[in-house]
């Protein structure tokens, strides 16, 4: 989720635009390589973002890979140390690469 879907005056969400990502875990920052294939504007904004975008990994080093594999699967698990709100979850600013 985010805030806006322009930044720096290029569109995140645009066909085939590579975007650098970065994950705050708990554990540690997660950085990869996302294509976005959708996005939607929300109707109620949560935690000031208002959109949502649906995007595929391409690229991420194997060490990032297992801390998000290992995140995903504590929190679907219901995990008490997983974090319990989106706030703990962050998008650091996005970088655009041009395509």
């Amino acid at each position: 989720m985010l805030p806006q879907i322009h930044l720096d005056g290029h569109h995140l969400a645009a066909e085939g635009k590579e975007l650098q990502l970065t994950l705050e875990l708990a554990e540690g920052s997660v950085t990869m390589l996302v294509v976005p294939n959708r996005y939607e504007q929300l109707d109620d904004a949560e935690l000031g973002c208002k959109y949502l975008i649906g995007a595929k990994i391409i690229q991420i080093e194997d060490s990032d890979r297992n801390r998000l594999e290992e995140f995903i699967a504590r929190t679907l698990k219901g995990d008490p140390a997983a974090p319990q709100t989106e706030s703990q979850l962050k998008i650091i600013q996005p970088k655009t690469f041009g395509r």
